[in-house]
């Protein structure tokens, strides 16, 4: 039941992440900080989104997730948000037509993996070194 749980709240905060933040934990960041006044990373929210079954993951505070469900509901802020994912959606797009860019763009999408990756590694050094 524990590990569904932590399923859902992922889901949430991916959802919530990707449909109104165009899956910038940048913003992600200043939307938690904002509304719950609370200092978090971008590391930490990818953290959050890694699977439960990896060293590197942690568990979403309820905190976090109700201050981005506040935040969004605030006046004003889902048309706000909106143009801001299109904005970030069109801006990839344009990067990826042009050629620019691209490398900052898999390197953003794929940060998760890489610090789960690297965290995983050192554990098994520290694993062979005992």
């Amino acid at each position: 039941m524990a590990h569904q749980d932590e399923f859902g709240r992922q889901e949430r905060l991916f959802s919530i992440i990707h449909a109104y933040f165009g899956s910038d934990n940048d913003r992600v960041v200043e939307a938690i900080l904002e509304t719950t006044g609370q200092k978090v990373t971008v590391r930490s929210v990818q953290a959050w989104l890694i699977a439960p079954n990896k060293v590197s993951h942690r568990r979403v505070p309820d905190w976090a997730l109700k201050g981005l469900e506040d935040y969004i509901q605030q006046p004003g802020r889902v048309k706000e948000l909106k143009e801001f994912t299109a904005r970030q959606q069109e801006r990839r797009m344009n990067s990826a037509q042009k050629g620019n860019d691209w490398v900052h763009e898999i390197i953003s999408q794929k940060a998760v993996e890489f610090a789960t990756r690297e965290i995983e590694l050192d554990a098994q050094k520290q694993q062979q070194w005992t």
